[in-house]
């Protein structure tokens, strides 16, 4: 196909030709245009799609263009390509995480950003195994109701990060439960008094401690005893045990502490029981 460009067209066309920039083009091996005899410029016909420029029509490459595999919103390319969350920060606590094309992070298994700073990531690990229910609770071992107090201490870490285990969302931490099992000797009376200190604990924070006592005759669950108290208090709590009238009142003293509410902390606090 030719194609006849007229008038003062075909001569600005000419002049073009004639510029040193387009002798150089020229230079390239590729037809110049033609004159046609009625005084016209015939031009190659490169195609609808450009497929036949020559090397000096071709456009530079595109370098602004974000890779087409690139998915934004991800932990690797999270506001823009190549933005990794952030960066140094994927450790056995921590697992970097995009969210609304932020950069941020989740806590991995039992750790829990206590002090609200990323850069060190989730630096405080609750205490194990787990023992969030009376099932898993921490045996505290086996006493008589003659013998002296026992004691254990506990750990109730919370922060404001979404984890990646259940529970996700961890304002307050998990729950600590406790068991002692109490043997009723004779010449001694059971009676299961727990002091809960919570001296070293943040006073803009609420805990709960409930104490109940399940018999070993029948495994019968009598009533609990429930006191509520900020940091830096100490709540008593003193549960039924008669779980006869006259006989044996051997049983399983269970205690479960709770945080209800308030101020992050890695503080922990500690359980007397008098059997």
């Amino acid at each position: 196909m030719i194609r006849r460009i007229q008038g003062s067209a075909a001569l600005s066309i000419c002049l073009a030709c004639c510029s040193a920039a387009a002798l150089s083009a020229c230079s390239t091996g590729t037809a110049p245009p033609h004159l046609t005899k009625d005084g016209g410029v015939s031009l190659p016909d490169y195609g609808d799609d450009g497929a036949g420029l020559p090397d000096y029509f071709t456009p530079p490459p595109d370098l602004g263009q974000p890779d087409a595999a690139c998915t934004l919103g991800t932990a690797t390319n999270c506001g823009y390509c190549g933005e990794a969350c952030p960066p140094g920060q994927e450790t056995s606590s921590t697992a970097p995480v995009c969210l609304d094309k932020k950069c941020s992070i989740q806590c991995k298994g039992e750790y829990y950003d206590v002090n609200a700073d990323p850069k060190d990531g989730c630096e405080t690990q609750d205490d194990l195994p787990v023992h969030d229910d009376a099932t898993s609770a921490y045996d505290i071992g086996k006493a008589s109701d003659c013998d002296d107090s026992k004691s254990a201490t506990g750990v109730i870490p919370s922060d404001d990060r979404k984890h990646l285990i259940s529970p996700v969302d961890r304002l307050n931490g998990r729950d600590d439960w406790f068991k002692l099992h109490i043997d009723d000797k004779f010449g001694c009376i059971v009676n299961a008094e727990v002091k809960v200190s919570l001296t070293g604990l943040p006073t803009g924070a609420s805990y709960r401690a409930v104490a109940h006592w399940v018999c070993d005759d029948g495994n019968k669950q009598l009533a609990a005893d429930s006191k509520l108290g900020n940091g830096g208090a100490q709540l008593s709590l003193a549960p039924s045990t008669g779980c006869t009238t006259m006989g044996d009142d051997s049983g399983t003293l269970y205690i479960k502490v709770s945080k209800e509410s308030g101020t992050h902390s890695t503080s922990s606090y500690s359980i007397d029981i008098t059997p």
